[in-house]
């Protein structure tokens, strides 16, 4: 579960990257890019941790990966 949305996360924030760029000709440094998918991922487990126990553990193992 965690993997795929890491996976999400990534493929988001690399397409508006993209599209931010390509259309606007603007560019966002690597770090803040980081940040964006760590903070993505996070809302996302931290969204969704009351519908199942499964999110509390992938919250826990999220950041023991920091």
């Amino acid at each position: 579960m965690l993997k795929r949305i890491v996976a999400h996360a990534t493929i988001y924030s690399i397409w508006g990257e993209r599209n931010k760029r390509l259309h606007d000709g603007i560019s966002t440094a690597p770090p803040t890019t980081y940040r964006l998918i760590d903070r993505n991922i996070r809302d996302t487990i931290l969204g969704k941790q009351h519908i199942k126990k499964t999110f509390k553990n992938l919250m826990l193992s999220s950041l023991r990966h920091d």
